[in-house]
């Protein structure tokens, strides 16, 4: 039998072994290493998030996309954004996820001309986000305003 000592963010949202607030000491009767099951309980916590940016700006436009709330853990399984421009607005944009201040895109830049509507997968999945972690788009040398919507399937745990 492992004894824990600590858990992992999510684990006990996870496996559903939390029993009336109070946690295992011993979890070999639940957790077996033969057979990742894993992604199968995340497949019943998927939902869908979208969020539409209302006059986006050049740069990173912080507190604008999904911020994963205090007490959740998130597993990003897939996701994109759309941009739509108008005459005589262009743009660059990329995918960004924010932690602690820190700005990483995950997904390449690309151009969108007046008049067109463009949409965008991001590279690197699947991955996790802690609370306070956020998920945006990174807009580069606008001309006027786009339309940008962000979109992602994720699974949300407790922390």
């Amino acid at each position: 039998m492992s004894r824990l000592s600590g858990f992992p963010a999510g684990l006990l949202s996870l496996t559903g072994s939390q029993s009336f607030g109070v946690n295992p000491k011993d979890i070999a009767d639940i957790i077996s290493p033969c057979v990742e099951l894993g992604e199968l309980y995340l497949l019943s916590k998927q939902v869908g998030q979208a969020i539409v940016f209302t006059a986006p700006a050049n740069g990173p436009n912080p507190g604008q996309g999904l911020v994963v709330p205090a007490g959740e853990v998130w597993r990003v399984h897939a996701g994109g954004f759309f941009i739509s421009t108008a005459a005589g607005v262009t743009t660059d944009a990329c995918l960004i996820v924010n932690i602690s201040g820190a700005t990483v895109p995950i997904s390449d830049m690309i151009s969108v001309a007046a008049s067109q509507v463009r949409m965008q997968a991001f590279d690197h999945a699947p991955f996790w986000l802690q609370a306070g972690a956020e998920l945006g788009v990174m807009l580069a040398s606008p001309v006027g305003v786009p339309t940008v919507s962000v979109s992602y399937i994720l699974s949300k745990l407790r922390a």
